[in-house]
């Protein structure tokens, strides 16, 4: 199910900055369990390795939202699939 899965927890991850408060401790926290409900084992190791080599920017909604692009970015050049700009992930996700 990953293909409907995946899509799914990318967008709840760009929709995140919108409503980001500024709590990084609550918002790290979120992240870990962000990371926990990646289906894939492999994926999940994936993801954490590369939260850890490109930490959050979780200086303001607008730095986290860029930080989203960039990581998704990152996966998207491994899979030889097309990026996109924080322009394109603001009228797609609504991200600040």
């Amino acid at each position: 199910d990953w293909p409907t899965r995946g899509p799914t927890l990318w967008a709840e991850l760009h929709h995140r900055p919108a409503a980001y408060s500024g709590d990084t401790a609550a918002e790290l926290a979120w992240l870990a369990d962000f990371a926990r409900r990646v289906p894939c084992g492999d994926c999940r190791t994936h993801w954490r390795e590369l939260v850890a080599r490109m930490p959050p920017d979780l200086t303001s909604a607008k730095a986290y939202a860029a930080w989203g692009v960039e990581l998704h970015n990152e996966i998207n050049s491994m899979r030889g699939v097309a990026m996109f700009t924080t322009a394109q992930a603001r009228d797609r996700w609504q991200t600040p």
